[in-house]
Formats: C-alpha cells, sequence, structure tokens
C-alpha cells in the first residue's frame, strides 16, 4: 500500500492596520531592492477581528486544509476570498 504522508503547514493570521501594512510593504521593497529574496512565510493579514470573522467563516476555516491538500504546490492564492491583504 503507498501512502503519501502529509506534513504540516502553518498559516499566520494577523491583525494589522493599514499604516502597519504599509510600513511592513516598504521593509520588504527595502529587503528586495538590497538583494534579500528570502521568502515570507505564509501570512493573512485583517484590519480588526470583526473583518476576520467576516472573511473567515466556520465553513472557510474547514475548507483551508482541504485546498492545500489539492494544490500541486501547497497555495491557496488562486481562491478568492475578498478583502484580505496577503504578504
Amino acid at each position: 500500500m503507498n501512502r503519501k504522508t502529509m506534513s504540516a503547514r502553518r498559516l499566520n493570521i494577523w491583525i494589522r492596520s493599514g499604516a502597519e501594512r504599509s510600513k511592513a510593504l516598504r521593509e520588504a521593497m527595502r529587503r528586495v531592492a538590497q538583494g534579500d529574496r528570502t521568502p515570507q512565510g505564509p501570512g493573512l493579514y485583517f484590519e480588526n477581528v470583526e473583518e476576520l470573522r467576516r472573511i473567515l467563516t466556520e465553513k472557510r476555516l474547514e475548507l483551508l486544509p482541504a485546498i492545500t491538500r489539492h494544490q500541486s504546490d501547497g497555495s491557496a492564492r488562486s481562491f478568492s476570498m475578498p478583502g484580505i491583504s496577503r504578504r
């Protein structure tokens, strides 16, 4: 019997203001301009808890593992969820 092993993946979810997101983007652009191409871990950013709860419903949270399992690269980026800021 051939079984696939599944590794755990982590998706960080953060509450971050628009100003904090802008600052992080500027910092990332500065690092890239200096030649640092180190990829950042996956993350979702929301303005506040209300936005997070509106976007990440119970059903969507249940679907995340299935989506990442069936994506060849483990990325859920092709799925659109309005109001999400990705890094």
